[in-house]
């Protein structure tokens, strides 16, 4: 897996992912597509407001992301601008979903830990390639060589081109944790997947465009991002 990571990353040019910013810049999401992936690094309480459905199973709640409808407030989790912006697998079907956010058809939301996710896979991403290392090297580097993030531009620039796009923002306060702690015993959730579920119960937000399978445990939010 090292060695495909490291052919991968080996491909990354900065200049075309400078282009996927401008091209946010001049009025419409349209990254250039690079062959670039970068992998990856559990009762409810009584704040959630959002209610199971009942009535369907499971399966019959999972969408595409072409089928939130418009005017729908849906919260962004980190993997799908990611997957734009590395190129990763579903790429074209990320880029038209935020083209939508873009033209505010519909109505984006995230938060701040969702940021912080986002702003690490890219820094771990700009510094594989500045190092061409596989990214648990490369945290090695960044904590012993503080002095390589004055060499890093990208990973900064692409997030605050994120903050650009139509998109509410919502801080995690210690209420929310405490319902993510619930959450993620109640759903076998890591607590970041627990915390965005949290807040979306609070927003009272039910779409989540995600491509993570994890999440389709819930069974008060609607997951979208079905291939």
């Amino acid at each position: 897996m090292c060695g495909f990571l490291l052919s991968c990353l080996s491909r990354l040019a900065l200049s075309l992912v400078k282009n996927w910013r401008c091209s946010l810049a001049t009025g419409g999401w349209r990254s250039r597509r690079r062959p670039l992936s970068l992998e990856g690094y559990g009762a409810a309480s009584s704040s959630t407001r959002i209610q199971p459905k009942k009535s369907c199973s499971h399966q019959s709640w999972k969408m595409r992301l072409s089928d939130i409808p418009a005017g729908a407030t849906v919260f962004v989790d980190a993997n799908v601008p990611l997957a734009s912006i590395l190129e990763e697998q579903r790429a074209g079907v990320a880029e038209a979903f935020l083209l939508r956010m873009e033209s505010r058809e519909i109505v984006a939301a995230t938060s701040t830990v969702v940021l912080g996710e986002m702003f690490h896979r890219l820094l771990l991403a700009e510094t594989c390639n500045l190092l061409r290392v596989p990214s648990h090297i490369a945290v090695r580097h960044l904590k012993q060589q503080p002095s390589l993030f004055q060499q890093l531009r990208e990973c900064w620039a692409l997030v605050n081109e994120f903050l650009e796009l139509p998109l509410t923002v919502f801080p995690v306060d210690q209420g929310v944790f405490v319902d993510a702690l619930a959450l993620s015993r109640k759903y076998q959730l890591l607590i970041n997947d627990a915390t965005h579920v949290a807040l979306m119960a609070k927003q009272e937000i039910e779409f989540l465009a995600t491509f993570d399978h994890d999440l389709e445990r819930v069974d008060f939010v609607t997951c979208c991002g079905l291939d």
